[in-house]
């Protein structure tokens, strides 16, 4: 199993909690499930697009289609609460909600373990195809993208793909990187 570990710190730091996102597809979703190695994490946030990044958060920032320069960051936290934006290289993300996407909003599902936590991210194919207004099926391995483990108590900025910038920016599209070969085959079912 391809697990991709979170771990560059381009910013430095002392706090650096173990984390991971393990990527997988099903005919219909992408499927990401994304740990970290903190007991304790901080989750006051419960709402759809709270600032989540203030709290123990994990982030999956993804371009579906690298030929175009729009790309979707899911920022989660210990309580499933999900920050959702659209945006490209540059200012002008703007929040989605799940009223604009009847049917096809993605799913968070927070996980405790032992010695962590984690989150489970399903993002259904139609919600893709609808927030980029694109009417093609996305090919998981065209893509590109970023993962991320960040907090603000203690302070700490972890991505799976370097970003150069002199201070913490996670929306860096030219920092993504190929997830070519970093997808898991969707379990089957036992005969």
């Amino acid at each position: 199993m391809n697990r991709i570990s979170i771990a560059t710190a381009p910013w430095g730091g002392a706090y650096r909690p173990a984390a991971f996102a393990v990527l997988t597809w099903e005919p219909e979703a992408l499927v990401f499930a994304l740990s970290s190695a903190e007991a304790e994490p901080a989750a006051r946030f419960r709402e759809t697009n709270s600032p989540v990044y203030l709290d123990s958060c994990l982030e999956v920032f993804l371009r579906p289609w690298p030929e175009r320069p729009e790309y979707l960051n899911f920022e989660m936290n210990a309580n499933g609460a999900l920050l959702l934006q659209i945006g490209a290289a540059g200012p002008g993300r703007r929040f989605l909600f799940a009223e604009e996407f009847p049917g096809c909003w993605p799913s968070v599902s927070a996980f405790r373990e032992r010695g962590g936590w984690g989150v489970r991210l399903r993002v259904p194919f139609t919600f893709l195809r609808a927030a980029l207004r694109i009417d093609a099926k996305p090919d998981p391995e065209a893509m590109c993208g970023n993962f991320y483990k960040c907090g603000e108590n203690p302070p700490h900025f972890l991505c799976w793909a370097p970003v150069d910038t002199l201070w913490p920016d996670f929306h860096r599209p030219a920092s993504f990187a190929p997830l070519r070969g970093m997808w898991n085959a969707p379990e089957q079912d036992e005969p």
